[in-house]
């Protein structure tokens, strides 16, 4: 993945359009202006490209995904298209198992009950929505709740464990931070989820190749009927109109601010939104210890949430690589550990679920999204009174000058990698058009 230096020109330098932010909502922008032939420049925080797409060395000459892993669903997705000639491997869920709290493995009777009763309480939600429709909204954690009152608690930590890991790892968010009304309003495509042996980084740099990028941290965005000027740590850089796709935890943060102020519609949509986490540790071992034929395994452990989802990444990394995923308020509470307190905690769940102790880890490495400056979460999501419209509030242009981008203004596919591109892709057409009227 590339990485970016500091560049002594950036003072005063002046461009057609000044993309804020090099994730792939950017690039996406910038690919197309260029494209165009129009003189655009990414302006980037980081020392690499790609934002919470991150290609990280593991060690032995590893590699692992610290954000953005999969791309989900292949058909007609156009991340899919960008991958075209690159090795990838299908992820199949079904294929794994799950593991009770004293770490016997759940027989596969007993783990198709679980499913069939997470398939009739979200038959249960979605009827609960409908009943309640054009009432005040709730959580998806009260609906549940009331869906599952009565139920003996086995049965009410098994539906836990399901919502955790097929609700609010997807959505990087407590069942009780998601609108009942509209916390799965958005789409997908067809086909299968696949993993890229070789790396996500392999498509960041294919469309960054031939773009203009400087390391920099915007922090300020004025914008006139002239033009734009956005205030960096090595001076100012300004441009006919500039697109801003730095993510929603960074935009809610007031990291950025902006001379006009957005306008209100936008600011409350920022408001209404939430952002999540999604954190993960990765394991290097030195040999695989667990069910190498398994893509993924659960735990349903004494606290709910802790490491209920772990993926063997042996097939795709050709190495004995693990990886556990914490979501939500589990997530923010685990980040808060010491690294050896994270460590410790998930060796110790590995210990519980697969009946010995594991080797020592050859390499370690951890996330903590919410606290990075730079991404302020893992991505976005539909709280209790927030919607999806809330998403196109985004999507529309601020101004004549200014043009916002990213998976928080995919009002069809927030929280995703292509749903970021497709921003992007929008944002420069909305910028080719303004251009044209602004002359």
């Amino acid at each position: 993945m590339q990485r970016l230096g500091w560049y002594a020109d950036a003072v005063n330098a002046r461009s057609t359009v000044v993309v804020v932010g090099g994730g792939i909502a950017g690039l996406a922008a910038a690919r197309r202006l260029h494209d165009a032939g129009i003189d655009t420049v990414i302006v980037e925080a980081r020392d690499r490209l790609g934002g919470r797409i991150w290609t990280a060395p593991l060690g032995d000459g590893l590699h692992v995904e610290l954000g953005a892993t999969w791309i989900h669903r292949t058909i007609g997705n156009p991340i899919a298209s960008l991958a075209a000639g690159l090795p990838t491997i299908p992820t199949d869920y079904d294929n794994g198992t799950i593991y009770g709290p004293d770490g016997r493995e759940l027989s596969d009777r007993h783990q198709e009950a679980i499913e069939d009763a997470f398939d009739s309480l979200l038959e249960g939600v979605a009827a609960l929505r409908t009943r309640q429709a054009g009432g005040p909204d709730q959580s998806l954690q009260e609906a549940i709740d009331e869906l599952t009152a009565g139920k003996d608690r086995q049965r009410r930590r098994e539906l836990a464990y399901a919502v955790n890991v097929e609700i609010e790892h997807d959505y990087a968010a407590d069942a009780a931070d998601l609108s009942l009304f509209y916390w799965n309003q958005d789409e997908e495509f067809a086909g299968l989820d696949v993993l890229l042996p070789g790396g996500y980084a392999a498509i960041i740099d294919r469309l960054a190749d031939g773009l203009a990028v400087r390391r920099g941290r915007v922090t300020h965005v004025v914008s006139t009927d002239d033009g734009v000027a956005l205030t960096t740590e090595t001076g100012i850089l300004s441009a006919r109109l500039a697109i801003v796709t730095v993510p929603l935890g960074v935009l809610k943060a007031g990291s950025v601010t902006f001379d006009p102020p957005l306008p209100p519609p936008h600011v409350a949509a920022l408001g209404r939104l939430g952002v999540g986490t999604l954190d993960r540790a990765v394991f290097l071992f030195p040999e695989v210890f667990w069910d190498e034929d398994y893509d993924l395994f659960g735990w349903i452990g004494p606290e709910p949430g802790l490491w209920a989802e772990w993926f063997g990444m042996q097939r795709a990394s050709g190495a004995p690589i693990l990886v556990g995923f914490n979501a939500g308020s589990m997530a923010d509470r685990v980040a808060r550990w010491t690294d050896s307190a994270i460590v410790n905690s998930a060796l110790a769940a590995l210990e519980t679920m697969l009946g010995r102790k594991p080797p020592p880890p050859r390499a370690v490495a951890l996330t903590r999204w919410r606290a990075d400056p730079f991404a302020g979460g893992a991505y976005s999501h539909i709280p209790p009174g927030a919607s999806g419209s809330d998403y196109d509030t985004l999507a529309t242009p601020p101004s004549e000058r200014l043009i916002l981008a990213g998976e928080h203004t995919s009002r069809a596919y927030p929280g995703t990698v292509h749903g970021a591109f497709l921003s992007g892709e929008r944002a420069a057409r909305d910028a080719l058009a303004a251009l044209e009227r602004i002359g």
